[in-house]
């Protein structure tokens, strides 16, 4: 059990990572980024990982693959 929630943790932070790269630079409709830090990446990966009614609120604005 303590495997899985460090596998579950390891990819919570690099799945947060990579979509903080991707997206730092694209502007949302309010003329700015929605990831203006890692932070903002990080709980944005909390959210989407918990609620899937948040997809509505938070979005990727690029199409960019990593």
């Amino acid at each position: 059990m303590i495997t899985t929630l460090y596998i579950g943790f390891l990819g919570l932070i690099f799945s947060s990572y990579f979509v903080y790269l991707s997206e730092k630079d694209a502007k949302g409709p309010n003329g700015k980024s929605d990831f203006e830090s890692y932070a903002d990446a990080l709980w944005w990966g909390v959210v989407i990982k918990h609620s899937v009614t948040s997809i509505k609120n938070h979005y990727k604005h690029t199409e960019k693959v990593v």
